[in-house]
This record gives structure tokens, sequence and C-alpha cells, in this order.
């Protein structure tokens, strides 16, 4: 019953991802975080797996819908929504894009169900030199992949390695930027500076995108030919964007955004005027890779996503690690909930447009007004819980007012750093004392 619940409430949690524009899942588990540090380690792995394979299905509803993005990785929709020709058969897209995601989110599961035990003996992941290259690889993606300037990322990433060294540094001993502070002692808090610096800029930027919301009217309410005929014609596209879909997912810091701009390009390049493709290419490649990014995670403990970050963040504050011989026993339980999971999302993504349009645009400004109120009273529970509220809360604010200031940045290289400062120094001393 507990893994049933957590994977009803996981798809419920990604459907509200996907379906309102700027939320996303690392903001989901910020707001969530004060109900999973009471749950089980495997209730907590099944509500991510579940939430994450879900908002991919429904971040596309709205961006067909509404023409605005649900989740970066419909970026690419709104490109192909521009055409005329393309709107014309929204409904084909509307039921392939959802069947894309479904056989993807199977091709990546019956993958890792197949070879389960190579994955388990696979700890290569797990030597040194290896940790290093992806941390040296996620560092120069982590770069090159924001929408700043090469300058301005370099000076967040530095900004989020500096703010995170604040406190004693167990490797040399010392104490960094503490003032003789008692409070710097223990560090930043990690909930509250992210909440302030990401979660509140952006629910007031989901609150600017919702006001743009219009509903409108469906330009052909008919499929163009018969869902057989859909898929016939597209299953080569499907097949190929999975693979890619989860070879990109193992990439550190690539996941599904990534993949879905690469399957997006190849087929593009293959299919210049099949725009119907080209969209089920980049919706099918991010839900093949957001199942395939779980390996590292669940299989190795290893966060190669910055949604995976704070997870590993999360686990820890209810005592929990996470081990794959704590899972073992469940794996086979997760698996059938999260395939049940994608056939849910898959029959109401398509077939329940009209109620999810409709209730988008009731809850346009009440929903995002809960979801801050719901974060400050999450920011004074896990204070209270510390005994540190005074604490909690002044980092919390002073992270908003940075956050609303930077709002217009990208702010995944210093959170990236931010997340990763003590793992990455870790790494690079035991490099120098076994290699050097």
């Amino acid at each position: 019953m507990e893994l049933i619940i957590s994977a009803l409430l996981g798809t419920f949690s990604g459907a509200i991802v996907g379906l309102l524009p700027g939320f996303g899942l690392t903001l989901c588990l910020l707001i969530v975080f004060p109900l999973l540090i009471k749950q089980s380690l495997i209730f907590c792995l099944l509500f991510y797996c579940c939430a994450s394979s879900a908002s991919q299905y429904f971040g596309s509803v709205t961006t067909l819908s509404f023409r605005i993005p649900g989740e970066t990785t419909s970026l690419p929709l709104l490109e192909l929504m521009k055409d005329k020709d393309f709107l014309k058969r929204i409904d084909d897209v509307y039921f392939l894009t959802s069947f894309g995601s479904f056989f993807a989110s199977l091709f990546s599961g019956i993958i890792i169900l197949i070879f389960y035990e190579i994955l388990l003996t696979f700890t290569v992941y797990l030597k040194t030199y290896i940790i290093f290259i992806f941390c040296i690889l996620g560092f120069f993606l982590c770069i090159a992949f924001s929408s700043n300037r090469l300058t301005t990322s370099f000076i967040l990433f530095f900004g989020g390695w500096v703010i995170s060294k604040i406190g004693y540094d167990q490797i040399n001993n010392i104490n960094f930027l503490t003032f003789n502070n008692v409070y710097l002692y223990g560090g930043i808090p990690t909930i509250p500076l992210i909440m302030g610096l990401y979660a509140i800029p952006s629910l007031i930027k989901m609150i600017s995108y919702t006001k743009k919301i219009e509903s409108t009217n469906d330009i052909l309410n008919k499929f163009s030919h018969t869902k057989v005929q859909l898929i016939l014609s597209n299953y080569k596209t499907i097949i190929f964007s999975s693979i890619i879909g989860f070879f990109m997912g193992l990439l550190p810091y690539v996941g599904s955004s990534m993949s879905s701009y690469v399957s997006f390009f190849f087929d593009k390049k293959k299919k210049t005027k099949d725009l119907v493709s080209n969209a089920v290419a980049s919706e099918t490649a991010n839900n093949a890779a957001n199942i395939s990014v779980l390996i590292p995670l669940i299989f190795l403990g290893i966060a190669i996503i910055p949604s995976e970050f704070l997870l590993l963040e999360i686990l820890p504050l209810g005592n929990n690690s996470l081990t794959i011989e704590k899972i073992e026993p469940y794996y086979t339980s997760m698996f059938v909930l999260l395939f049940f999971s994608n056939v849910l999302c898959f029959y109401s993504s398509w077939l329940l447009i009209k109620p999810i349009k409709s209730l988008l645009i009731a809850t346009t400004y009440v929903l995002p007004i809960f979801l801050i109120s719901f974060v400050l009273v999450g920011i004074m529970y896990i204070g209270n819980s510390y005994v540190q509220l005074e604490y909690y809360l002044f980092v919390f604010t002073i992270s908003s007012f940075f956050g609303l200031i930077l709002k217009k940045l990208d702010l995944i290289p210093f959170m990236y750093a931010f997340m990763l400062q003590n793992h990455y120094e870790g790494i690079l001393y035991k490099i120098t004392h076994i290699y050097f």
C-alpha cells in the first residue's frame, strides 16, 4: 500500500510539474520535502521516479494547448507550432507524443530489467578516476549548456563553490568565512538557500507565464489518420529516438533536456518537412532519458542531474541512505508500479486534454500563491526541527532577494557548484593522494 500511494502521489506531482509552466521537478521536490523526510527510502525513490517520468507526458500538453513551455524539454515544440500545417495536425501530435513517451519509458525500463544483474556489478562507475572524469565533464556541460554568457556562468559557478565552502572544512581542518558566527560553522543550509534562490523566482515566473494562458480552440478535432496508421508511419522515429534518449540520459548534467534537442536535431536533418515526426522525436527521447537517468541513482547512488542532487540532499534529513541492498527487495514492485504510472499518464495526457485545459485556466492565480505559501511553511518546519528557525528564515530571505535580482540568469551553474562542492573536493583530494 505504501508503494501504491507513493506511485500515485509521484504521478500526480509529475503531472503538475509538466502542466505548470516554470515549475520543474527540482522545485517540486523543494515543496514536498517536508512530506518526503518522514517517509521510507523506497517511498521517496518511487515518488521521484514516477514524478520524473510523468512530467514528460504533460509538459507537451501545456505547450501544445497554450503555446508556452510546460517543461524545458517541450521547447522544440514551440518552434514547430509556428507552422500552420503543423497546427492542422495537432491532434495527431497529441496522440503520437504521448505514445512515443510511453514506448520510450517501456523501452528503457525493459533494458534495465533485462540487464539488472549486470548493472549490479557495474562497479567501474564508482572508480575514483571515473567519477573524476564525470565531474570534469559535468562542469564543462554545466557551463556550455547554460543560457548565460560563458563568463557569467563561470562567475556563478565560482560563487556557488565559495558559498558552499562556508563553514568548517573537514578536509583541511580549518574554518572558512565563518567570522566566529556559531551558525556559520555548520555552513549555509541547502534547502532554504535553494528555495529562496530558485523556488521563489520560479514561482513568480510561473505566475507571469500563467497570465498569458488563453483558452484556444482546437483547429482540428479529428485524427487525420487512424491511430495504428500514425504509429506505423512514425515507428522508426520512435525507436531511434528511444535509443538516443536512453544513452543521453546516462551522461552527467545532460539527462532528458539535451536528449530532446539532440533527437530533434537528428530527425530534423533527416525529415525537414515532416514536422510531426520532429515533434515525436523530441518528446520520445526525453522520456527514454528520464528513465535511464535513474540507473546511476538507483544502482550506484550517484546523482547526475540537479533534481537527483536535491533528492540525495533530502534523503539524509529523514535518516535514509541510498544503497542497492535496501532497494533490491522492492525492485520488481517498483518497476511494475512505474509501468502502470506510465500507462495512466499515456491515457490521460492525450485523452483528457479539454478537462486539463479547463483546470489550468481555473487555477491560473490560486495555485502559484498556494505553492509560495507551502514553501514558507516548509522552511519554517525544517528550521524549527533543527532549532534554527531564525537562521533558516534569514538565509531564505537573503536568498530570495538575490534570486529575484538574478531571475533573468540561468542559476543552474551556481546550484550545481553549491551542491557538488564537497563531492568535488573529496574526489580531488583522493585523486591527488592516489595518483600523485
